[in-house]
């Protein structure tokens, strides 16, 4: 995964927030994944803005070290990706 490439959230990943916590819904597996605060704020961003503007972001509204937001938010979008539920890369998965 590239830092400077654009994420995206899958169009077969439907989702809400509700009260601050992002739910998104994977009808493939009939499964509702809740996601935290940190996590819901990450989910938000990955619409066109590249994984270093959104780690970036994380570092200035949470008040963390690069590093842990480097690597918390590297983890996540991972996961994300090897879900099918974010798109890198132009809209290719992984």
């Amino acid at each position: 995964m590239e830092p400077a490439n654009p994420l995206r959230r899958a169009p077969t990943a439907a989702w809400r927030t509700i009260d601050g916590q992002v739910a998104i819904i994977s009808t493939d597996v009939n499964r509702v994944r809740l996601l935290n605060g940190v996590a819901s704020y990450v989910w938000e961003r990955c619409e066109g803005l590249a994984l270093e503007a959104v780690i970036d972001a994380v570092c200035h509204d949470f008040a963390v070290d690069r590093a842990t937001a480097e690597r918390d938010v590297r983890a996540f979008v991972t996961e994300m990706v090897s879900r099918g539920m974010l798109l890198t890369d132009g809209g290719a998965t992984g």
